[in-house]
């Protein structure tokens, strides 16, 4: 499907957003329209490219919305896509945990069926589905199912994260308590057992199986990241070993120095739209107005990001809509080192929203993956 975007303001090339003209040929971007292809007129509106969304667990709870209760794989698949159409996210990453038997979906065959579902899926959805692999540290039996998915191309990013309490997300044991029953439906003897489980893993340093792990995907052009950051020296520590995305760092020590040292920062947009972390972390904005924040992320709520980016360009925001929009586009995309996602510039795949201005914000009014429309409000 060959045509052009007339009369719109456009973000092209992460610049401010100006008025132009641009042709879509092919599902790809081109910045010299064709004059006798079919027009499409957006005055008043916004065009921005696609959001692409690192981390989204949403997914999880898609499959299992109520602790042992479970939908087929293939309902909560088709249901994810079209909810990240409707947010605006034309490529998403779902986080999909290994983490030897503790928590739900979580455990090593549950979320290689999950993996396995998207894999088989993602070929006939509307929007761009990639997997998001993350790897409990303490989790040896999982070692050799993310070594064979990593071997067959299935893992698109791969982080390392470590839940054991007293550091991390859980920086004591009453939250990672709290958090099982909470979240998982434990009751406390079963979740004071799941701490001891913890506290008799390895802890501390890196294990041998992780920098293999590491290596393995160093050798496939994977990405890899890290998660909950509270120490600045684990920064250090993961930058060594070829880590160059820090996932939701839990102070501003720590987010700056893994911005020193180079490596990609996220944040969650639900942080963002809240004003605060839902754990112990630190406010996203903080990061943001102290410029050590790259990304930002859906994390569990699709539906964060627009609002996310409407908030940080307002008239009291820190960011324009460029740098807005740069921090789940553009910024994102160069983290996985894929330039052909999160930008509108020629030769990129056609991948943008269409957007009105509202007294309080923005609002989408439709979705283009590929060069197809795959959402429009109201329809």
């Amino acid at each position: 499907m060959n045509f052009i975007i007339r009369n719109a303001e456009v973000i092209w090339q992460g610049q401010a957003p100006r008025r132009m003209d641009f042709a879509v040929r092919e599902g790809l971007l081109a910045d010299r329209p064709e004059a006798d292809a079919e027009s499409v007129d957006l005055v008043g509106c916004i065009v921005a490219p696609g959001l692409v969304d690192l981390h989204c667990d949403a997914i999880e709870k898609a499959v299992e919305p109520r602790p042992g209760v479970q939908f087929p794989l293939l309902f909560a698949i088709e249901g994810m896509d079209r909810r990240a159409a409707s947010s605006g996210i034309t490529t998403i990453y779902h986080a999909i945990s290994f983490a030897g038997q503790e928590l739900g979906l979580r455990n090593p065959a549950q979320a290689m069926r999950l993996i396995e579902g998207i894999m088989y899926r993602r070929d006939s959805l509307h929007v761009r589905h990639r997997i998001h692999l993350r790897y409990e540290t303490g989790d040896a039996g999982s070692m050799p199912l993310v070594m064979d998915l990593l071997e067959r191309g299935g893992v698109d990013l791969l982080s390392f994260m470590d839940h054991t309490p007293g550091q991390g997300q859980f920086l004591d044991d009453y939250s990672f308590i709290r958090y099982l029953m909470l979240t998982y439906g434990k009751t406390e003897r079963e979740a004071r057992h799941l701490l001891r489980v913890k506290r008799d893993g390895p802890g501390g340093g890196i294990p041998d199986r992780v920098q293999a792990l590491a290596a393995a995907a160093k050798a496939r052009g994977v990405p890899l990241a890290c998660h909950d950051l509270h120490d600045p020296m684990e920064a250090l520590m993961w930058s060594n070993l070829g880590v160059g995305i820090c996932e939701f760092p839990l102070t501003l020590e720590s987010a700056s120095a893994a911005h020193r040292l180079g490596m990609t920062t996220v944040f969650g947009s639900p942080n963002v739209v809240r004003g605060e972390s839902s754990g112990t972390g630190m406010k996203a904005l903080t990061g943001i107005r102290h410029k050590v924040a790259d990304c930002i992320c859906s994390d569990y709520v699709p539906e964060a990001i627009l609002p996310a980016i409407a908030l940080l360009s307002s008239e009291s925001g820190p960011l324009g809509l460029g740098g807005a929009f740069a921090m789940a586009t553009a910024n994102a995309a160069a983290a996985v080192g894929d330039s052909r996602i999160g930008t509108l510039c020629e030769g990129a795949y056609a991948d943008f929203l269409v957007l009105g201005r509202t007294c309080d914000g923005l609002s989408l009014r439709s979705v283009w993956a590929r060069g197809r429309e795959v959402f429009r409000w109201g329809r």
